[in-house]
């Protein structure tokens, strides 16, 4: 299997940009965010994007893809992905920040929602078109610092 990402055209990968506007377009440095974020999807990929009731994987609720988490502190880091199974690939949907310990109903909470809707509608839309995805040199980066 590898890790790919999702991409609605050709420019525009949800993952991708979310990486850049945090971390910038040099995502080759040893940031402990960019460690763990290495460690978990090398994990995902180990696994082959099985849920097995880990620190790294999880199913999530009401939605058909699962995520792979990685935390750093109070912030944990989120990635729906597809696992696409017929064709070898984790597909990452998008990427965002959930604070550990949010209480529902809040403002965060509307936000975790609006991304894991965002996720599902390009879940549904990869299913539909399998070729939107794309393999970076960002993706090979952050698995090469995996630990």
């Amino acid at each position: 299997m590898e890790i790919v990402f999702f991409c609605k055209d050709d420019k525009s990968c949800p993952t991708e940009q979310f990486l850049i506007s945090r971390y910038g377009s040099n995502l080759n440095s040893f940031t402990e965010e960019i460690v763990k974020i290495g460690a978990a999807w090398f994990f995902a990929l180990e696994k082959k994007g099985i849920c097995d009731g880990g620190n790294y994987i999880e199913k999530l609720s009401g939605y058909d893809a699962l995520c792979i988490r990685a935390k750093r502190s109070k912030i944990l880091i989120r990635f729906p992905f597809y696992r696409d199974e017929n064709n070898g690939r984790l597909v990452l949907l998008l990427g965002f920040f959930k604070i550990d310990g949010y209480k529902p109903r809040g403002k965060t909470d509307r936000d975790v929602k609006r991304k894991l809707e965002e996720a599902q509608e390009y879940y549904d839309e990869y299913n539909k078109n399998n070729n939107k995805y794309k393999v970076t040199r960002t993706i090979k980066n952050i698995l090469m610092i995996k630990k």
